[in-house]
């Protein structure tokens, strides 16, 4: 229930969008054959130890969709268009620099996004997770990671004014995901409707959620527990309790930990969904006003109260201190414009880990939503609008929305990601939620069961972990074993073992 993401960009969504419906015939879908849905839950038997294939009891996704890379030629660098905001009086004294729109760039193979989808501009949650990446023979995969009717979950059914049945487009109530993947919990409505109430979340008492985990990057999904009540998840706390909104009465919010249900009270007004998990547990709440504050209710970096600039998303460091805000800057005319304004754990803005253009230095011009990234290589990742006739030659001249984009700290450059602005993938919200980083060895010829990951690259040696059908290991580059049959891996929740080449791809 992000419905604030995507706010600010309804008007321009539906501009977007309308004239992809009539400056051309139809509005591109995925490609012919194109799989759709989740994972597969299945049983699976023991196997003997003549493979190193294991069975297992998991939730697997779907085949995934092989889309050929398209390529043109890069255009050269061009400034974004500058307008003439009014900039907020507390980034009085800061140097803004205007961020630059760099060529496309191709999706790095050592990189997989996890992404939210779901439409443009409407107010609805997420629709589900996929999965981007590049296959070692170039191609772009596209996969759905969560699927309802895989998980057992029934769909939910809305009832038309004029008595016709329908189901609601969001399965995903909520969900929290760790920045690198390693972890994902998501809610989905079990039964009756899930939402607060009001507008698109509608409500009702017999609903009930039910809470799943996946710990491989959302290959595998597990249930782990259900709450008659309405309600999503919002965050993971480091020792693992998982942050929930839930709904106990119509318009009706109250924040609970799950298994224990513990109830925490936010330390000023705040709109449900905007909370963070620092890495030393404190939670950080965006109040009604657009300011976050800390758990003693302490602002994060100094702001004054505005209703019109706003903090529109903010990101840490790893260790929770240093960080970069997203500000909303209001322009005469009703539009925005985005400053992308580091700070040290202090509150003092310009400074800080996240400060790589120099102390005092900010961007404008920048993404609508942040995607986190890390300080140390300078790259962030994010989604924003960007020009369609600035990425390709002879493009027409509307503005592509949600465009995931990395953006280059030490440079103060801004480049779209190719698969997503050239119908490689799939036209959705697209809005980047973790970031896997490689090099990938992804586990294959299993026959949708597990490979064992060893503590020795021995077939006798004890078992860490059984990584399934799909999932991508990071490969360390370390052979093993007198031929070489071995490959030294790390699972996405952090074992480290050796598993069989016969059932990896790289």
């Amino acid at each position: 229930m992000r419905a604030a993401v995507v706010a600010a960009a309804v008007v321009a969504a539906f501009v977007g969008v309308m004239y992809l419906r009539f400056a051309s015939d139809s509005v591109t879908g995925p490609p012919p054959g194109a799989a759709v849905g989740g994972p597969q839950c299945v049983v699976f038997r023991n196997v003997g130890a003549a493979g190193d294939a294991q069975a297992q009891a998991t939730c697997g996704p779907a085949s995934p969709v092989d889309i050929a890379p398209v390529h043109s030629p890069p255009p050269a660098v061009v400034s974004l268009p500058t307008p003439q905001p009014s900039v907020p009086a507390f980034l009085s004294g800061m140097k803004i620099v205007p961020l630059e729109l760099g060529p496309p760039l191709d999706l790095p193979r050592d990189i997989a996004l996890i992404l939210e989808t779901g439409c443009w501009g409407c107010s609805g949650g997420p629709s589900g997770l996929i999965r981007v990446y590049v296959r070692p023979d170039g191609s772009i995969v596209h996969e759905s990671l969560i699927d309802r009717e895989k998980l057992g979950i029934p769909p939910q059914l809305n009832t038309a004014p004029d008595g016709s049945v329908y189901e609601f487009r969001s399965p995903l109530t909520g969900y929290a995901i760790k920045p690198d993947g390693s972890r994902i919990v998501a809610s989905l409505c079990a039964r009756g409707h899930c939402g607060r109430g009001g507008g698109h979340y509608e409500w009702s008492p017999e609903s009930q959620i039910a809470i799943f985990s996946s710990s491989d990057g959302g290959i595998s999904w597990s249930e782990i527990g259900r709450l008659d009540v309405g309600g999503e998840v919002l965050a993971i706390l480091p020792d693992d309790r998982i942050l929930l909104a839930t709904f106990p009465e119509e318009l009706t919010t109250k924040f609970q930990t799950f298994p224990d249900l513990s109830v925490i009270e936010p330390p000023v007004p705040i709109d449900y969904w905007h909370v963070k998990v620092l890495p030393n547990g404190e939670l950080l709440w965006l109040s009604t006003k657009g300011i976050w504050v800390r758990s003693n209710g302490q602002p994060v970096l100094s702001v004054p109260d505005s209703e019109q600039d706003r903090i529109a998303h903010l990101i840490t460091g790893p260790d929770g201190t240093d960080g970069m805000a997203l500000v909303a800057g209001y322009t005469p005319g009703g539009s925005y414009t985005y400053y992308l304004v580091p700070f040290d754990g202090t509150g003092a803005i310009g400074r800080g880990e996240f400060a790589r253009a120099g102390d005092s230095v900010i961007w404008s011009g920048g993404p609508e939503v942040l995607g986190g990234g890390v300080p140390n290589d300078s790259v962030l990742w994010g989604n924003a609008s960007v020009p369609t006739s600035a990425l390709a030659p002879n493009g027409q001249p509307y503005v592509s929305l949600f465009v995931p984009v990395a953006l280059d700290l030490g440079t103060g450059t801004m480049r779209p990601i190719r698969p997503f602005f050239d119908v490689q993938v799939p036209v959705s919200r697209n809005l980047i939620a973790a970031v896997q980083r490689g090099p990938f060895a992804r586990v294959v010829n299993t026959d949708n069961t597990c490979v064992n990951i060893r503590a020795e690259p021995l077939p006798s040696a004890g078992i860490l972990d059984c990584a399934a059908e799909g999932v991508l290991l990071r490969d360390t580059g370390t052979a093993g074993g007198p031929a070489g049959e071995w490959l030294k891996v790390v699972t996405p929740s952090g074992a480290e073992g050796w598993a069989s080449t016969q059932f990896l791809e790289r």
